[in-house]
């Protein structure tokens, strides 16, 4: 097996369709509202990786074609690829980290303690 352009093709397609699921719904709905540890996330996507090449080498993947046959192969990889960037977002080394990160902590405001006694003596003062 050697280069073919439909096979880059269709690999780049589908990191594409993969990163924009990711980023426009995974990112903004999924990770905020579940807290994940890194590191499952990171074994998840290993085992994914691992599963994908057993997966290809069970059905005897033809990668000239597209076709029934194939969609276990190119599901696997698309989750191997998802978990991939979950696990980058979790660890920091997305550029922007998580995206609640500064909205989670309530900026505090220190106000002045009202002075009761001034209140009380004003109208002494005048005088």
């Amino acid at each position: 097996m050697g280069f073919s352009w439909k096979i880059l093709g269709t690999m780049i397609l589908m990191v594409v369709i993969v990163m924009a699921l990711y980023n426009l719904v995974i990112k903004v709905y999924v990770l905020p509202k579940i807290k994940v540890n890194k590191w499952v996330v990171l074994a998840l996507g290993i085992v994914m990786l691992v599963l994908t090449n057993v997966v290809g080498v069970k059905l005897r993947i033809d990668y000239t074609k597209f076709g029934l046959k194939e969609i276990p192969y190119y599901l696997c990889m698309a989750l191997f690829i998802l978990f991939f960037f979950a696990f980058f977002d979790l660890a920091g080394l997305g550029g922007a980290g998580r995206i609640n990160k500064k909205n989670g902590k309530k900026d505090i405001v220190i106000k002045p303690k009202a002075k009761p006694n001034r209140v009380k003596n004003r109208d002494k003062n005048k005088k």
